[in-house]
C-alpha cells in the first residue's frame, strides 16, 4: 500500500442520518480454484437443472443430507422459486445456497466493525482527513454468508454483514451450537450514520487500497475484545478465514462446501481454492431500510423535474417533510454552527446551498465521501436512481448497488437466513455474473484483435489482426502457416461462444418490478450495450476471416487448376501416340508421322485457346467490378 499523503482538510464527521438500523452489506468475492499444485484447472460448466433436482431429491433423503437441504438451499430457495421463471438453470438463474446451516444468533455469527479514531479519503487531488465519532466507531453485525454457482462455471462467494434484526436472538428447539451471550437482546442493536456506509463501500470502490488494510477498517469476531487490535482483520482476511472454516468442515452443522459443492462433484475431489485477495473482490450490494432516506431519494429526485413530473412522480406515502424537516433540524442544531475543535471542522462546505439531506443522499448513491463539495450537476447526476417504485430505489455504480427501501418485508423477513433482500441478492450477483462474461469476451476480443501484432519493447503497440493479414498478404504462397493461424482464430472464437455467449442470463424475474429492476441495473452497467458490441466485433471479424480464407482457398484452386493444365497438356501431347499404338494394335500401318504431329498440334491449340479465352473473359469481369 501506498504512504499516505499527509491530510490537506480536518474535518470531524457530521452525520445527518443516524437512525441508519436495517442495513446490509453483500460483498461478492469470485473463487477460483487450482490441481493442488498451483496449476489452473480444466474449465467446466455446471449443469444446474440436474444439480437442482439432484438436491430437491435430497429432501426426502435422512440424516446429513435432508439437514443439508434444510438449512443450506430450501431457506433461500423458497424466496426465489415463486418470483423466478424455473429453477436453477432457467435462463441463467444461478444456484443460490447458505454457507452455513449455524443458527442465526450463533457465536460464529458474530462479527464486530471496527472503526479507526480518524480516515482519509482523496478527491480532486485533496486529502481529507475524517475524526470518528466514539460511539460510531463498533457496530455490531451479523455475518450471513452463501454462494452462488452459475452454469458458466462461475462461483461467487456472498459474504453478508447485517445489521441484528428482531428475533435473532430467539433459539430454538433441539439447538446445542454455543450462541453468543452478549447478543441475547435487542438491546444491543447500534445504529450506523452515512459515514459507515460510506466508508465500507470504500472497500469495494478501492479494493487494492482499502480492502486488505485493516488499519483502514477492521473486523473482529471475538465478541469480548472489539477493542483488541490483535485480532483485527481487513475484509480480505475475514472472508478468507470464514472460507478456511467452511472447508475444513468441522462444525456439527452442514456447510455447502462440503455438503453441496463437493456432494454434487461442482468442486472436484483434487481441487483446490487460490486464497483469497483484493481482485477476488468484485461487487458490493448494499440494502437499506429507511423512510427518511427514501424519502430525501424521492425529494431530491423530483427536485430536477419539471413540475408536472416531478408531481405526477411523487411517492404518495411520503409524509409531507416532517421527517426531512427533523432531519435538517437535527443537523442544523448539532452542526450548524459546530466550533472547530483541535484544527477540525464540521464536514461541511459553507458555501454549498444544496440541503444537507440531498448532499448526503448524492454521496452514498456514488461512494462519494466527499459529498459537501459537490456541485448541483454533480448532485442530479448521483441521485438518478436506475429503477425507482413505490417502496424503493436502486442506484447503480460500477462497483456497488444500492437498494433504499420503506417497510421492506422481502429484507426483514430473509434477513435472519440470508441476511439482505433475497431479490436484491438475485439481481446484483446476476447482474455482476453478465458483467464479467462480458469482460472476459472484450478481453479475449482484444487479444484476438491486438496481440498476435502486438510489438516494442513493452508490447504496447500493435498493428491488428496482424495474422489474418499476414494470411491474406501470404494468400497466394503454397506453404506457410496459414492454417494454423485460421485454426488459432476458430479455436478463439469457438471458446468465446462456449464460456461467454451461451452463458448470458436471460429472463429470470416473472414479476415487472424485479424483472424491470435487473434490467434497469444491467442498462445502467451498459451491460447490454457490451454484450451487443462485442458479438458485433465477433461478427464482422468472423466475416473478414472468412473472407480472407476464401481468397486463400480461391488462390489454391487456380494453382490446383493451373496443375490440372499441366496434366491435360501432357496428356493432349500423348494422344496421337496412343492413337497411333491402338490403329497398330488393330493392324493399320503406313501412317504418317506428320499427321501425327498435326494432330498433337490441333488438340494442344484448342486447348490453349479454350484456357486464353476463359482467362480473358474473367479478366474483363474483374475490371468492370
Amino acid at each position: 500500500m501506498a504512504e499516505a499523503r499527509p491530510p490537506d482538510r480536518l474535518f470531524f464527521e457530521a452525520p445527518a442520518f443516524r437512525d441508519l438500523d436495517a442495513a446490509a452489506f453483500t460483498f461478492a468475492f469470485e473463487l477460483s480454484y487450482h490441481d493442488g499444485s498451483g496449476q489452473p484447472i480444466e474449465r467446466s460448466a455446471f449443469r444446474l437443472r440436474e444439480i437442482s433436482d439432484a438436491m430437491s431429491r435430497s429432501r426426502g433423503g435422512e440424516g446429513r443430507e435432508r439437514e443439508a437441504f434444510a438449512t443450506l438451499v430450501q431457506p433461500i430457495r423458497s424466496f426465489l422459486d415463486d418470483v423466478t421463471m424455473g429453477p436453477a438453470g432457467t435462463n441463467g438463474r444461478p444456484a443460490l445456497f447458505a454457507a452455513s446451516g449455524a443458527r442465526p444468533n450463533a457465536r460464529s455469527r458474530s462479527v464486530w466493525l471496527c472503526r479507526p479514531e480518524t480516515w482519509q479519503y482523496e478527491y480532486e487531488n485533496e486529502v481529507s482527513e475524517l475524526a470518528v465519532e466514539p460511539a460510531q466507531r463498533f457496530h455490531h453485525f451479523r455475518l450471513r454468508d452463501s454462494f452462488a454457482a452459475f452454469e458458466s462455471g462461475r462461483i461467487f462467494y456472498l459474504l453478508t454483514l447485517t445489521q441484528q434484526a428482531p428475533g435473532d436472538e430467539a433459539t430454538r428447539k433441539g439447538e446445542s451450537e454455543q450462541a453468543d451471550p452478549d447478543m441475547a437482546c435487542d438491546t444491543q442493536r447500534a445504529p450506523i450514520d452515512e459515514y459507515t456506509v460510506l466508508q465500507l463501500q470504500q472497500l469495494a470502490l478501492d479494493p487494492d487500497e482499502c480492502a486488505d488494510d485493516a488499519t483502514y477498517l477492521a473486523f473482529c469476531r471475538d465478541r469480548e475484545s472489539p477493542v483488541d487490535t490483535t485480532g483485527f482483520l481487513s475484509l480480505i482476511q475475514l472472508a478468507e478465514q470464514r472460507l478456511q472454516e467452511l472447508e475444513a468442515n468441522n462444525a456439527a452443522r452442514p456447510n455447502s462446501i462440503a455438503d453441496v459443492m463437493r456432494a454434487r462433484d461442482m468442486i472436484a475431489d483434487d481441487c483446490r481454492r487460490r486464497p483469497l485477495t483484493a481482485d477476488s473482490l468484485q461487487r458490493l450490494a448494499v440494502g437499506i431500510e429507511s423512510d427518511t432516506l427514501l424519502g430525501t431519494a424521492d425529494r431530491v429526485n423530483r427536485k430536477f423535474l419539471p413540475p408536472d413530473q416531478a408531481a405526477a412522480s411523487r411517492m404518495g406515502w411520503i409524509a409531507q417533510g416532517k421527517e426531512i424537516e427533523d432531519v435538517k433540524g437535527r443537523w442544523e442544531a448539532t452542526f450548524g454552527n459546530a466550533p472547530s475543535t483541535g484544527g477540525r471542522r464540521a464536514h461541511d462546505n459553507p458555501d454549498n446551498s444544496f440541503d444537507r439531506d440531498f448532499l448526503v443522499f448524492a454521496g452514498l448513491a456514488q461512494g462519494i465521501p466527499d459529498f459537501p463539495y459537490q456541485d448541483e450537476s454533480e448532485v442530479h447526476d448521483s441521485t438518478r436512481p436506475a429503477f425507482m417504485s413505490v417502496e424503493s430505489a436502486i442506484y447503480t455504480h460500477p462497483r456497488f448497488v444500492l437498494e433504499v427501501a420503506k417497510s421492506w418485508r422481502s429484507f426483514n423477513t430473509a434477513r435472519p437466513a440470508i441476511g439482505t433482500c433475497p431479490y436484491l441478492l438475485l439481481m446484483f450477483v446476476v447482474s455482476l455474473h453478465d458483467e464479467l462474461v462480458v469482460a472476459e469476451m472484450e478481453r479475449v476480443i482484444d487479444d484476438l484483435i491486438y496481440r498476435p501484432g502486438a510489438h516494442g519493447a513493452q508490447r504496447t503497440r500493435s498493428y491488428p489482426m496482424s495474422d489474418v493479414r499476414s494470411i491474406l498478404i501470404h494468400a497466394k504462397a503454397m506453404f506457410g502457416e496459414q492454417e494454423a493461424i485460421l485454426q488459432a482464430n476458430l479455436h478463439q472464437r469457438l471458446e468465446l461462444f462456449r464460456w461467454s455467449s451461451v452463458h448470458r442470463s436471460g429472463n429470470i424475474f416473472r414479476y415487472p418490478k424485479e424483472r424491470g429492476a435487473l434490467e434497469a441495473i444491467q442498462k445502467a452497467m451498459a451491460t447490454g450495450t457490451r454484450f451487443d458490441r462485442a458479438h458485433n466485433t465477433i461478427d464482422r471479424m468472423e466475416s473478414l476471416v472468412e473472407d480472407v480464407a476464401n481468397l486463400k482457398s480461391a488462390y489454391a484452386s487456380r494453382r490446383t487448376n493451373g496443375l490440372l493444365l499441366v496434366l491435360a497438356i501432357v496428356g493432349v501431347i500423348g494422344i496421337p501416340k496412343s492413337v497411333k499404338e491402338f490403329l497398330e494394335t488393330l493392324g493399320v500401318t503406313g501412317i504418317h508421322k506428320g499427321w501425327f504431329t498435326a494432330t498433337s498440334v490441333l488438340l494442344l491449340g484448342a486447348l490453349l485457346w479454350w484456357f486464353l479465352s476463359h482467362w480473358r473473359r474473367g479478366r474483363r469481369a474483374t475490371r468492370n467490378r
